[in-house]
């Protein structure tokens, strides 16, 4: 008798916990289907800060790109993204220009020109623009906001 009823409670058991399993698997594969799978675990979603900046330093490339350290004097918010800039802070910024099908600057646009423009200011330069922050990539400027 005492073996036939610990036959039974491990036959329960195991239905019970292959039940439990059955129900996850249908949760991930339902959660798989929602559209939003990110590409890794720590992907950030698109992200967009409006700020007024101060340049530090600008480094110059051979190849004619730049990056602009800038302090973060100014941080507004736009509703509509998650606003990941602190004012007070200093970023890398890397402008992320217009590019054609061939992956080349697209020399005749507004917003190209604009960026372009940053390169040749000094230390203490003041600018608004449009910034977004890529992971593994770092700050990007979307664009120059001209007042």
């Amino acid at each position: 008798m005492n073996n036939s009823i610990k036959i039974f409670l491990v036959l329960v058991s195991i239905i019970h916990l292959s039940s439990c399993c059955a129900n996850v698997t249908k949760e991930k594969t339902n959660g798989l289907n929602s559209g939003k799978i990110l590409k890794s675990p720590t992907a950030i979603a698109e992200n967009k800060s409006i700020i007024t900046a101060r340049v530090e330093e600008i480094h110059l490339n051979e190849n004619g790109s730049f990056i602009i350290k800038a302090f973060i004097s100014k941080v507004e918010g736009d509703p509509s993204y998650p606003n990941l800039a602190m004012e007070g802070e200093t970023y890398d910024l890397t402008p992320n220009f217009r590019l054609d099908d061939d992956k080349k600057i697209i020399s005749d646009s507004e917003k190209n020109k604009n960026l372009s423009l940053l390169s040749k200011q000094k230390a203490g330069y003041e600018f608004k623009a449009v910034i977004f922050f890529e992971n593994l990539d770092g700050w990007f400027i979307q664009e120059v906001i001209k007042d």
